[in-house]
């Protein structure tokens, strides 16, 4: 196990790492901060999300992720039971991620903010969460403290 991955990280995600790695994306420099959002929302692979759909961004289904996977039904830490994406697969997941993007509106312009990761996160990070702005703001705080302190090291080595 790598010194930068917490004892208990789900082999589900150390398997997502692998395939994101080898993945060729059209932002390879968002792969580690798009990893510390992955790792946040899904507590590093634990959540029953994760483990039983692949859904490691909480993700909600949407008509648009029909070539990714398909809808279940999942309640939410809240308690809230929605639709939301079964991935078939990591890849299908990494890729379902980022096609997201386009079929969400709530994602304008989200091209304009790939240039890093600081600006991609600092862009999509309260849409997606879509709390309280100070919840919102340690947010996008953790993610890039996940990024900066364990995924940029990780994915160095």
């Amino acid at each position: 196990m790598s010194p930068y991955l917490p004892g208990n990280t789900d082999p589900g995600f150390l398997n997502l790492i692998e395939v994101y790695r080898g993945a060729d994306i059209e932002f390879p420099q968002l792969k580690a901060m798009t990893l510390a959002q992955w790792a946040l929302e899904s507590g590093w692979g634990l959540s029953d999300l994760a483990m039983k759909n692949n859904n490691f961004a909480g993700m909600k289904w949407r008509k648009g992720m029909q070539p990714f996977g398909w809808a279940v039904t999942y309640k939410d830490w809240q308690g809230k039971v929605d639709p939301y994406v079964h991935f078939r697969d990591k890849a299908a997941f990494i890729s379902g991620y980022w096609a997201r993007f386009d079929i969400v509106s709530a994602y304008p312009n989200w091209r304009k903010h790939v240039h890093s990761g600081d600006a991609f996160i600092d862009y999509i990070g309260p849409i997606w969460v879509g709390m309280s702005p100070t919840h919102n703001e340690k947010y996008v705080k953790d993610i890039k403290r996940l990024c900066r302190n364990r995924l940029e090291p990780l994915l160095k080595t």
